[in-house]
């Protein structure tokens, strides 16, 4: 059985996110920076600490562990050079380094705690797995990320939301390349369980089947309560019912509308008509409001842009699509069909369109009268607006200073 043969391993929304965090964070000119003020002492340093404390899987070590590790890159089609090591460590754990520069390989260690705890084909999984991560550059973009916002410094909202979702969806993605590894569904639900809980399943003789059984009980737990995964990996039951999902089913929709309601999961990660709506009504509601006093300056119109991308991950593509089709029309059609199948969100959309109002710290006759319109369009009273103005000022603080 191919590659070929199996669906799609990438996953767009990550490939959406990798390009967005690129230029949000400048990648090729901080690249640049980070070289000339780390970036040579770093890649050294990981280089110099493979080598005093790991063991380097060679033809000659290790024959066949390499002929693994190379069977491994060939199944999924990687040619790129590859270092594999093995490392003295208590921790059931695997990770990859991607080398920026050409003429030296990549790495992937092997902690050996890990290491001895898996079979043959569930290290086919790991590996894999960690092949995957080098394909889509997941540490680079996380490197230059940690480079411009190190753990003391706190990044803007919206970029530490789409890091997060940008670390959980690579970890969905490395999950089909580490299938495409060893081919090997159990061994891949195996190694997942083995790593979640750290024993030897064939030692405690415990069944796939039946893992596999309270795999979908576990399933049911976390969506039932609206598990929002916080970390930077998806809880495993989900990891495993998307590697399923992705080795047994035969068309790529099906695969992808299973993972949208995955992704519902994932922090800030909307999807469907209703977040499509409210992306479509903060834009236009943001466009014309910034009309009200004159043409949209730059800073209104990444305001606008920063509201959308929290409802969709194409936000600069919404922004231009709503212009194009007319912001007004726009407009009433967003806020129609919301209260027709929505109601509940228009304390939601009250809220948004005063603090774009307020956006400026200085609100205009024109702009409360619209805000006041507004609210009489979403059937509210006069009273409830006011009531949501002075909330607004309340959790808003805006400096007396910014008026003198």
């Amino acid at each position: 059985m191919s590659r070929l043969e199996h669906l799609d391993p990438t996953i767009k929304k990550q490939q959406i996110l990798f390009e967005q965090l690129c230029s949000v964070l400048q990648a090729d000119v901080l690249t640049e920076v980070r070289r000339a003020t780390q970036g040579i002492v770093f890649e050294f340093s990981q280089r110099t600490e493979m080598a005093a404390d790991s063991l380097k899987i060679t033809s000659k070590t290790m024959p066949e562990l390499y002929t693994t590790c190379e069977e491994v890159k060939s199944n999924i089609g990687f040619e790129e050079p590859i270092d594999f090591y093995i490392q003295g460590s208590p921790q059931v754990n695997a990770y990859s380094y991607y080398s920026e520069d050409p003429d030296k390989p990549h790495i992937v260690v092997i902690n050996s705690a890990l290491f001895n705890l898996m079979e043959e084909p569930e290290l086919k999984y790991i590996l894999g797995h960690e092949i995957g991560h080098l394909i889509n550059k997941d540490s680079y973009v996380k490197r230059l990320y940690s480079f411009i916002y190190p753990e003391e410094d706190v990044a803007p909202e919206i970029i530490e939301t789409r890091m997060k979702q940008y670390d959980q969806l690579c970890e969905y993605a490395a999950d089909r390349y580490g299938f495409l590894g060893c081919l090997n569904l159990e061994a891949c639900i195996s190694a997942c369980y083995k790593m979640t809980s750290g024993i030897d399943l064939k030692r405690m003789n415990v069944s796939i089947d039946s893992l596999i059984e309270q795999n979908f009980d576990n399933i049911d737990i976390l969506f039932n309560n609206r598990a929002v995964q916080q970390g930077d990996h998806p809880d495993i039951p989900l990891r495993i019912q998307a590697l399923i999902g992705f080795a047994k089913f035969k068309s790529q929709k099906r695969l992808d509308e299973m993972m949208e309601d995955f992704y519902e999961l994932i922090p800030g990660m909307y999807h469907g008509e209703m977040h499509q709506l409210m992306a479509q009504f903060v834009g236009s509601a943001g466009i014309l409001l910034a009309t009200h006093d004159g043409k949209i300056d730059k800073s209104e119109k990444d305001m606008i842009i920063e509201e959308i991308a929290k409802y969709t991950l194409e936000a600069s593509k919404e922004y231009k699509r709503i212009l194009k089709v007319g912001p007004q029309q726009q407009f009433e059609e967003a806020v129609s069909v919301i209260l027709d199948r929505y109601p509940t969100l228009t304390g939601e959309m009250l809220s948004y369109y005063i603090k774009l109002a307020f956006a400026d710290k200085n609100i205009s006759k024109k702009e409360l009268d619209a805000i006041k319109d507004f609210g009489k369009m979403i059937g509210l009273e006069e009273d409830d607006v006011y009531g949501a103005i002075r909330n607004e000022l309340k959790e808003n603080y805006y400096s007396i200073a910014d008026g003198l």
